[in-house]
Order: C-alpha cells, then structure tokens, then sequence
C-alpha cells in the first residue's frame, strides 16, 4: 500500500496537470480498477480522490493575481 505522502503527491500532480479534470481522472482510474479487480488501486484511487477534494479547499480556484 502507498505512503500516504504518495496519495497526496499524485493528488497535486493531478491537480497540476489536469486542472479541472482532476477529479474525474482520478475517477476514472478507480473504475477501471474496479473493473480490473484491483482492490488495493480502487482503495489508493479513492484516498487521491478525496485528497483533491482536500487540496481543492484549502487552494483558491482560478488565478490568484
């Protein structure tokens, strides 16, 4: 199982470079593991997930200047 610093790095990274669309990849990555069967990539993508919800809060939307 990942670090949780790890779900928190790819959360940014997400964030970063997929801006608005952060959620939803994370999103789609999860289903696809479920559809896999990947237990242990459904649980981590969940943690991502949450973790752009996290981030999205404390980070202002848009330009700040």
């Amino acid at each position: 199982m990942p670090h949780e610093i790890d779900v928190w790095r790819v959360a940014q990274l997400l964030i970063t470079n997929d801006g608005d669309g952060a959620e939803a990849k994370a999103r789609r990555l999860l289903e696809h593991c479920q559809r896999s069967g990947a237990v242990e990539g459904v649980a981590f993508w969940r943690r991502v997930e949450a973790a752009i919800g996290e981030l999205r809060k404390t980070h202002p939307a848009g330009r700040v200047h």
